[in-house]
C-alpha cells in the first residue's frame, strides 16, 4: 500500500514457505495468487504471470473456494492489463459465480472492476456501469485498495475515451480517496493519469506540477511512476527544455521486465516523437512502433493504434492504417486537415490538432505553429518550421523574436507571452483561455513579471517590456 513492493515480495515469498514447510496446499497457492500481484505491481509481468499460472493450477484442486475465485480474478486482472478482452472475460465468467454464492461482495468487487475495464472498447456505458459497482461494494466490504484500483481504471477509461474532463474529475476523486486512506501507490498512478490529461488538455504548466512530485520521487515502483514519466517525458521533449534520455531509459526498463500493449505502446510513441522533434536516425523508432503495433493489433484503445499509425507516417515508415481509426485520425487519412483539427479541438485536445494544421495549407500551417508557440512546444515548433521551411513555406517559419527567448530579466518562455497578452489588456480569464492555464496559473506568472521588472501594475510592466523590446 505504500509503494514498498520489493519488500513485499520478500515477505510474501517468507509466508510462502511458511505454508510450504506446513504442508498447506490452499494457502500455498494463495500466497503464490497474492505474490503474482505483488510482483506485477514490482513492475515485472513476467514473474506475475508464472506466479499467477501456477495459483491457479494449484487452487483448482479446491473448488468453490474464496482462494481459487481470487486466482481467477487475478489471471482476468492480468488479461486486462494486457488489453486482452476475451482472456478477461474469461477468467471473470468463472470467478463471478463462485464469489456471489459465496456472498463475498468484497471478492465480487475486483471481479467486476476487471471485467468492466476489460470491456471497455466494447461496451463502455456497461463498462462504466460495473465500475460504479465494483466502487459501490468495495465500499460498502471497506476494500479500500480494490476501489483505489476501481478509481484507477475509471478514470483511466474515461481518459482513453478521450473524455477528459470528466477523466479529470474522476481521477482527482480517486487521489482524494488514496491520500485520506495512505494508499500511496495508487495515488502515484492515478497523479500520473491526471498529469497525461492535463497535458492532452493543453495544461502543460499544471502538468508538469502534478507530475513532479511523483517523479522526483524514489519510494514508487517503475509500474506506478509509469503514467507521472511519460507526462514529464513528453514534457522535455516538446518544449526541449530538459534532456529526457534518463526518464526514457526507466521507461525501457519497465518494458525490459515485460511488454504490455498499452505501457509498451507509449514508450514506442516517446521514441518516435523524441526521433522526429530532434531530426534523429529512426530505424529503432520505427522498429519500436513496428513491435508496438504487432501487440496491439487486434485489442486495445483505438486512439493507442491510430497514434502508432501517424508516428510510422510521420517518420517515413510502412504503415498498415488502422480500420477503426478515431475520427481526428479518420479525417488526416482522408486529407482533410480542417476537419481533422476541428475534431481535435472538439476533444479539446490543442498539441493534437496544431499536429494536424501544421500538415495543411499556409495558413493552416501558420495557424497550427501559433498554437504549438502558445503552449510552449518550442522544440515541436522549431521542428516544424523547418520541415515546413523545406515544403518551400518562408513566411512564419522564422520563429519568435531572440529578444523573447533571451533576456536579461530572467523572464521564461510563458512569462514573456502572458506579458504580450497583458499588453493586449486582456484579463487575466482571457489569457489563461488563450494559453491553456488556469486564471490562478496566470496570476502567479503576473506576479512573477511584476517582481522580475521592478513594475507595480500591469500596465507599467507592458511598458517597461516595450521599451526594452521583449515584445512587439
Amino acid at each position: 500500500m505504500t509503494g514498498e513492493l520489493a519488500h513485499a515480495v520478500a515477505w510474501q515469498k517468507r509466508a510462502f514457505a511458511a505454508y510450504e514447510a506446513a504442508g498447506d496446499l490452499l494457502l500455498q497457492g494463495d500466497a503464490l495468487r497474492f505474490l503474482s500481484r505483488l510482483h506485477y505491481l514490482n513492475g515485472d509481468r513476467a514473474l506475475a504471470d508464472q506466479a499467477g499460472e501456477a495459483a491457479v493450477a494449484s487452487l483448482e484442486a479446491y473448488p468453490g473456494t474464496p482462494e481459487l475465485t481470487l486466482a481467477y480474478a487475478n489471471r482476468a486482472q492480468l488479461a486486462m492489463l494486457a488489453d486482452d478482452p476475451d482472456e478477461t472475460v474469461r477468467w471473470s465468467e468463472l470467478a463471478l459465480p463462485i464469489a456471489r454464492a459465496l456472498g463475498r461482495d468484497d471478492i465480487v468487487a475486483t471481479v467486476l472492476n476487471n471485467y468492466g475495464t476489460g470491456i471497455q472498447y466494447a461496451d463502455l456505458d456497461r463498462a462504466m456501469a460495473l465500475l460504479d459497482e465494483s466502487i459501490a461494494l468495495g465500499i460498502a466490504t471497506g476494500s479500500q485498495e480494490h476501489v483505489a484500483r476501481a478509481y484507477t481504471n475509471k478514470s483511466w477509461l474515461l481518459r482513453q475515451a478521450r473524455r477528459l474532463d470528466l477523466a479529470l474529475a474522476v481521477a482527482n476523486e480517486g487521489v482524494a480517496y488514496c491520500r485520506e486512506r495512505d494508499l500511496d501507490t495508487w495515488r502515484d498512478y492515478m497523479i500520473g493519469g491526471l498529469a497525461l490529461t492535463l497535458l492532452d488538455l493543453g495544461r502543460w504548466d499544471e502538468a508538469e506540477a502534478t507530475a513532479e512530485p511523483v517523479v522526483s520521487s524514489t519510494t514508487n515502483t517503475h509500474l506506478m511512476r509509469n503514467p507521472a514519466v511519460r507526462a514529464m517525458t513528453l514534457l522535455h521533449i516538446r518544449r526541449g527544455d530538459s534532456d529526457p534520455a534518463e526518464l526514457i531509459a526507466e521507461l525501457r526498463e519497465h518494458m525490459a521486465r515485460g511488454r504490455e500493449a498499452p505501457r509498451f505502446s507509449s514508450l514506442a510513441l516517446i521514441v518516435a516523437e523524441q526521433a522526429w522533434t530532434y531530426d534523429l536516425p529512426s530505424p529503432e523508432a520505427l522498429a519500436l512502433l513496428a513491435e508496438a503495433t504487432d501487440l496491439a493489433c487486434h485489442n486495445g484503445s483505438p486512439w493507442d493504434r491510430a497514434l502508432l499509425w501517424m508516428w510510422q507516417r510521420k517518420l517515413g515508415g510502412e504503415t498498415i492504417q488502422p480500420d477503426d481509426l478515431p475520427l481526428p485520425f479518420d479525417h488526416l487519412a482522408r486529407g482533410a486537415i480542417g476537419e481533422a483539427a476541428t475534431a481535435f479541438s472538439s476533444y479539446a485536445m490543442p498539441f493534437g490538432e496544431a499536429q494536424t494544421l501544421v500538415e495543411g495549407d499556409e495558413a493552416q500551417a501558420l495557424e497550427g505553429l501559433a498554437i504549438l508557440d502558445r503552449l510552449g512546444a518550442a522544440a515541436t515548433a522549431s521542428r516544424t518550421r523547418a520541415e515546413l521551411a523545406t515544403r518551400g513555406m518562408r513566411k512564419g517559419v522564422r520563429g519568435p523574436r531572440a529578444s523573447t527567448r533571451a533576456n536579461s530579466f530572467g523572464l521564461t518562455r510563458r512569462e514573456i507571452d502572458v506579458l504580450g497578452a497583458i499588453d493586449k489588456g486582456w484579463t487575466n480569464k482571457q489569457i489563461g483561455e488563450r494559453l491553456f492555464v488556469s486564471a490562478k496559473t496566470v496570476d502567479h506568472h503576473v506576479s512573477s513579471i511584476l517582481g522580475k521588472l521592478g513594475a507595480r501594475t500591469r500596465g507599467e510592466a507592458a511598458a517597461r517590456a516595450r521599451d526594452e523590446d521583449l515584445i512587439s
